[in-house]
């Protein structure tokens, strides 16, 4: 119940029964809106670069713990987009990308690339071909994010110019920790990270893959072999916080079981606009740019 400076009082709650009445509802100060949720209509579908894997224009993030092979699958997915070829025969490619950036803060780009060069013989696709559609920048851009960095404007604006410049359509960041220094279990703050690519989405038209470590030990090594503490929001990290920005997660899981040369790994799939899919994948890890893959959707999404 409201009260008007009169005494009186005017009722303005709802039976969520009832239908809501055709016009508004005047109070003292104004007019209270009765705004309806709308989910977005049933006809509309997201475009997509590989379907049900990789959306036009979205925030797609390839995510697992380290050493379950994430970037080896961004690598293959990659190669399959250059080469028409469906994504473990499953997900196949519908619309081919002008240029890709692929942003490394932990692969040197020159062995990158001449990893890249071993998939592109792998899948006969000429070499020339390949390196003219993926560019591999170094880590001029650590920190792209960084929390009031007095240089982050300058950073995304330059980065906005490389990609106008380029005509590139597909960037990629690989890992997502070293682009930024936001608590990653934070919703606040990753908000403001997963924001930020949103933004350069809206205005360059650019669609993203983002690999993350979502799980990091509590110990690691430093550079010199000796064992340091790490904090422990690491572990699970991202967790809760990433998933409301994105628009599809790839989780890719290596389950420590071997079968001689062959890996065991478990790949789900969650994105907006489509059908959730788990995969059984057998990797053979050779070497870089010379693994191979075995794999089968999981039977109750068959």
């Amino acid at each position: 119940m409201d009260e008007y400076e009169d005494g009186s009082f005017h009722d303005i709650s709802l039976n969520y029964n009832e239908q809501p009445p055709e016009a508004p509802l005047k109070i003292e100060k104004g007019v209270i809106k009765l705004i309806p949720y709308l989910d977005a209509p049933e006809n509309w579908k997201p475009d997509w670069l590989v379907k049900d894997l990789i959306q036009v224009e979205g925030l797609n993030f390839i995510q697992g713990e380290p050493k379950a092979h994430k970037s080896m699958l961004r690598r293959y997915l990659l190669a399959c987009m250059l080469m028409d070829k469906p994504v473990f025969d499953h997900f196949p490619i519908k619309k081919s990308f002008n240029k890709a950036l692929v942003l490394l803060t932990e692969d040197h780009p020159g062995a990158e690339r001449a990893i890249m060069d071993k998939i592109f013989d792998n899948y006969g696709l000429p070499r020339e071909e390949g390196r003219e559609k993926i560019i591999f920048g170094d880590t001029s851009f650590f920190d792209l994010l960084h929390r009031g960095s007095e240089q982050e404007s300058a950073h995304i604006t330059n980065l906005g110019k490389i990609i106008r410049k380029n005509d590139i359509d597909l960037l990629v960041l690989d890992p997502l920790c070293n682009f930024h220094h936001a608590q990653e279990n934070d919703s606040t703050e990753m908000a403001r990270v997963n924001g930020t690519f949103h933004h350069l989405i809206k205005e360059y038209g650019v669609t993203i893959i983002v690999v993350h470590h979502n799980n990091k030990g509590a110990v690691r090594k430093d550079a010199r072999g000796l064992r340091i503490e790490q904090s422990v929001v690491n572990r699970g990290r991202g967790s809760s916080a990433i998933p409301a920005g994105a628009n599809v997660i790839i989780d890719i899981e290596n389950l420590n079981q071997n079968f001689g040369p062959w890996q065991l790994h478990k790949l789900q799939t969650k994105a907006k606009g489509a059908r959730d899919t788990d995969l059984a994948i057998l990797i053979e890890c050779l070497d870089e740019g010379n693994e191979t893959w075995l794999w089968r959707v999981a039977e109750d999404n068959e």
